[in-house]
C-alpha cells in the first residue's frame, strides 16, 4: 500500500546547494523513504554536512568513498537500496515537498517496472520551466511503445509534433525504477563515461522493461545554471567520451529489432558534435594552436557516425544547429569558430 522508496544522492563538490537538496528530501510529506547519500570523495564540506543530516534522521544512510565519479556512486547506491522503488536526485537540485506523495498516489494498480514523471528546469531559485515528458495526449497512446521511448531518449525532439520540444526522458531524476527490476537485469550506469551515462542507462531501461507507465507529476527542480555543469565547462576528454558513448550505444542496440530510427541516432551523434565544439575545441580554456584545432575538427568529422550525422538529411536537427551542420561540410573551420565565439559572447552579455 505504501511502498518504500530509496532515494540515491551522489554528492560531490556542491556545498552551496546540498542543504537545500537534503531539506527537500527529509521534509517530504511522504515519509516511507530510505535516503542514501554517497559522498564521492567530495573536497569541500559536503561529507560533514551529510554526516550532520544522518545523525538527525535515521532514514539516512551515508557512505564515504574515494572519488570514482557519479556513475560509480549511483551504482553503489543501487547495490544497497532496500526500497521497493529507486529514485535518483542530483545534489544541487531540489524537490517540492509533496513530490513523492504525488508519485506514489499516481502509481498504477497494474504491475510496472518504470514510472515516469515530468520535472522543472530551474534557471534560478524562483524561476523554473516545466518539462513534460510527453504532451498530455501522448501518455496513454505512446507510453508502451518501446521504439517511441528509445527514439525520444536519443533525440528529445523526436515525435513532438505540436508539443513542447523539451523532454526529460534521458535523465534519471524524474523517474521511479523498480529496484528488483534493476538488479534482475543488472542495469547500472556505465563507468568511465560522463556526460552521457544517464542516456545510456535509460536506453538500457527502455530496451529491457516490459511495462512502463507515466504520470503528469511536476515537482523536481533541475538546476541548470551551475558553473560546474558539464554543459558549460571545458572538457579535454570530450573526443574520447563521444567515441565511448557511440560505441556503448551501438553495443546496446546491436542486432535487436528495437525500432530505433537512423534519424534519432544521427541526431544524438550531432548533439555530441555540438558539445565537443562547445566544451572542447572552441572553449576559452582550450590552449591548442588554431591549426591543431583545425586538424582535430577534421579528424572528428571523419568518424563514421559523425560523418553520417553531418551529411544525412535530418528533420530533427533544426535552427542554429542546422547552420553549424551546413558549415561542417566544408574543410575550413573558422566560420564554425566564429559561430561559437559569437554565441559565447552574447551568452555572457
Amino acid at each position: 500500500m505504501y511502498p518504500k522508496l530509496s532515494v540515491i544522492v551522489p554528492v560531490y563538490n556542491v556545498e552551496p546547494y546540498i542543504r537545500q537538496c537534503l531539506n527537500s528530501i527529509v521534509n517530504q510529506t511522504y515519509k516511507n523513504l530510505e535516503i542514501i547519500l554517497i559522498d564521492d570523495g567530495s573536497p569541500d564540506n559536503c561529507g560533514t554536512i551529510c554526516n550532520e543530516y544522518a545523525a538527525k534522521d535515521e532514514r539516512i544512510i551515508c557512505i564515504h568513498k574515494e572519488n570514482q565519479g557519479v556513475s560509480a556512486a549511483r551504482n553503489d547506491g543501487i547495490k544497497i537500496a532496500t526500497g521497493d522503488w529507486t529514485a535518483f536526485a542530483d545534489p544541487d537540485d531540489w524537490y517540492d515537498e509533496d513530490y513523492f506523495e504525488n508519485m506514489v498516489h499516481s502509481l498504477p494498480v497494474e504491475e510496472t517496472e518504470v514510472f515516469l514523471a515530468g520535472g522543472c528546469y530551474a534557471e534560478s531559485e524562483n524561476e523554473s520551466k516545466q518539462v513534460r515528458t510527453f504532451g498530455k495526449e501522448q501518455y496513454d497512446k505512446n507510453i508502451h511503445n518501446r521504439a517511441f521511448l528509445l527514439n525520444k531518449t536519443l533525440a528529445p525532439k523526436y515525435g513532438m509534433g505540436g508539443y513542447p520540444t523539451i523532454s526529460a526522458l534521458g535523465v534519471p531524476w524524474n523517474k521511479l525504477y523498480k529496484t528488483d527490476f534493476l538488479r534482475e537485469h543488472g542495469i547500472i550506469f556505465p563507468l568511465g563515461l560522463h556526460p552521457g551515462e544517464e542516456v545510456l542507462f535509460n536506453v538500457a531501461i527502455f530496451r529491457t522493461a516490459s511495462n512502463i507507465t507515466a504520470c503528469d507529476c511536476i515537482g523536481y527542480h533541475y538546476r541548470t545554471q551551475v558553473e560546474s555543469s558539464s554543459l558549460h565547462r571545458y572538457n579535454a576528454n570530450w573526443p574520447r567520451m563521444s567515441e565511448l558513448f557511440m560505441r556503448e550505444l551501438f553495443k546496446l542496440i546491436d542486432g535487436k529489432d528495437l525500432g530505433i530510427s537512423k534519424e534519432a541516432i544521427d541526431a544524438r551523434a550531432f548533439r555530441l558534435i555540438i558539445c565537443e565544439l562547445n566544451c572542447y575545441f572552441f572553449h576559452p580554456s582550450n590552449q591548442m594552436h588554431y591549426r591543431d584545432i583545425v586538424h582535430e575538427v577534421n579528424e572528428m568529422k571523419a568518424k563514421p557516425y559523425f560523418h553520417e550525422a553531418i551529411y544525412s538529411t535530418n528533420t530533427l536537427i533544426k535552427g542554429k544547429r542546422l547552420i553549424v551542420k551546413f558549415l561542417l561540410r566544408f574543410p575550413f573551420v573558422w566560420p564554425i569558430w566564429a559561430v561559437f565565439r559569437v554565441k559565447r559572447v552574447f551568452r555572457s552579455v
